[in-house]
């Protein structure tokens, strides 16, 4: 029955992220994050982006992403990147904007 339950949800995710794609534009990737749990999993548009060596799903996505980040970003971006982005910061800009 979970297994089940995983294979719906990833065909769920696949065409959420067809439909973003075709909405959004030139993305490097898309990642969903359950708000509950923090589990996330990414959707590459860009071969280029897999060749980064970052992780494709896990837990805790702004911990994974704040750690990661600091291996990616520029050293002048990591001066604010880490207070605009948190997941209290996120979660109030949905709610507010959608």
């Amino acid at each position: 029955m979970k297994q089940q339950e995983t294979i719906e949800r990833i065909k769920e995710e696949r065409i959420t992220f067809e439909r973003i794609t075709a909405l959004a534009g030139d993305y490097i990737c898309v990642y969903t994050v359950d708000p509950d749990t923090d589990t996330y999993t990414e959707y590459s548009v860009k071969p280029e982006y897999a060749e980064l060596g970052l992780a494709t799903e896990g837990e805790n996505f702004f911990d994974v992403a704040l750690r990661e980040s600091e291996k990616l970003l520029y050293s002048e971006d990591m001066e604010w990147f880490p207070n605009v982005f948190n997941k209290e910061n996120v979660m109030r800009q949905i709610k507010t904007n959608g």
